[in-house]
């Protein structure tokens, strides 16, 4: 399940300096408007079914209060900023998977990272290709290719 743990560090500062704004009566918990707030503040854009999806996850108190520790949780799980910009990574090179074999050709990822999007040097080029581990046909999984991106 995942979890508050599945947060980095620092995004985890910035919701907490975040939360820290409204809860100025320093009781650890807010009502669900404030999360919703709070969410919108870390540059995601829900929609009122997706809010309502992740306050499902939390347990309120009787006067609709919900805790720090619960919004982090329901957060990790609904808006894991991490895990969707590695779903994303995936997504993109899935488009140069042709054969859908979850693999793309090394020579083409060259050429793609050094002409498109946020261009990288020949020099950078190289070294994520080396860091990813190239198989004996020329080919890198991108699954594997996107953890040496996120590191």
């Amino acid at each position: 399940m995942i979890s508050a743990s599945s947060l980095g560090q620092a995004e985890k500062d910035e919701i907490r300096d975040m939360y820290d704004l409204y809860d100025t009566e320093k009781a650890g918990k807010l009502p669900q408007d404030d999360y919703a707030t709070i969410v919108r503040g870390m540059g995601h854009n829900p929609s009122e079914k997706e809010l309502q999806e992740m306050f499902q996850s939390t347990r309120p108190d009787r006067a609709g209060m919900v805790d720090y520790s619960d919004f982090l949780d329901a957060y990790a799980k609904h808006f894991n900023t991490r895990k969707n910009e590695e779903r994303e990574i995936r997504q993109a090179f899935r488009v140069f998977d042709r054969n859908e074999e979850g693999m793309i050709d090394a020579n083409e990822l060259k050429q793609i990272v050094t002409t498109r999007g946020e261009r990288l040097s020949e020099s950078e080029a190289k070294s994520l290709i080396k860091e990813a581990e190239v198989d004996s046909q020329g080919k890198i999984d991108y699954e594997d290719l996107t953890k040496v991106i996120k590191v």
